[in-house]
Parts: C-alpha cells; structure tokens; sequence
C-alpha cells in the first residue's frame, strides 16, 4: 500500500489542516489529529480517483528527506507534524 507524506497544521479552536506535497490541491480540515488524518485519507483517494478518470498520471510517493529538501515547502514545512497517510483502495 502507498503511503503519501501529509502536512498536519493546527488551526483554530482544535481544527487541523492537513496537505500533500505530492499533490497540489488535496486538502482536508477536521476537528481533532485522527479526525483530521483520516479525512485526509479519504480527500486522497477521492482525489486520486479524479486523477484516473482524468487520465492523470499517480506520483509515486516521495520521502520526508526528499520533501525537506525541495525548496518549494520550506514554509509550509514550518510548524507541521508529518504523518504518513495511505492510498485507500475504493471500497465495493
């Protein structure tokens, strides 16, 4: 299973934001740190499922180290608890 590295930001009054570097756009904001990170499993899949249909192509997952040295998230970086998040299989 893959499993896609996650940016977890607290928010306001107990909210979480969480977002993945390897996929622009994919967000997901819940009320509490497991809430939050299991709705972002599911924005992932609903996401990638878009992608498919679109015919995009699925990144392969990047590493944390690879992430910490890619300039472009050096801000949303700052603050951010990293969590691991798997690519849900659709359910029948």
């Amino acid at each position: 299973m893959r499993r896609y590295v996650a940016l977890v930001h607290a928010g306001k009054r107990r909210t979480y934001g969480v977002a993945f570097p390897d996929f622009p756009g994919c967000i997901a904001a819940e009320a509490g740190f497991e809430g939050a990170v299991e709705s972002a499993a599911r924005a992932l899949r609903f996401h990638v499922e878009g992608m498919i249909e679109d015919g995009e192509k699925i990144p392969e997952p990047r590493s944390l180290e690879q992430i910490q040295a890619d300039p472009e998230f050096a801000e949303e970086l700052e603050g951010a608890v990293v969590a691991l998040v798997p690519l849900l299989r659709r359910s029948c």
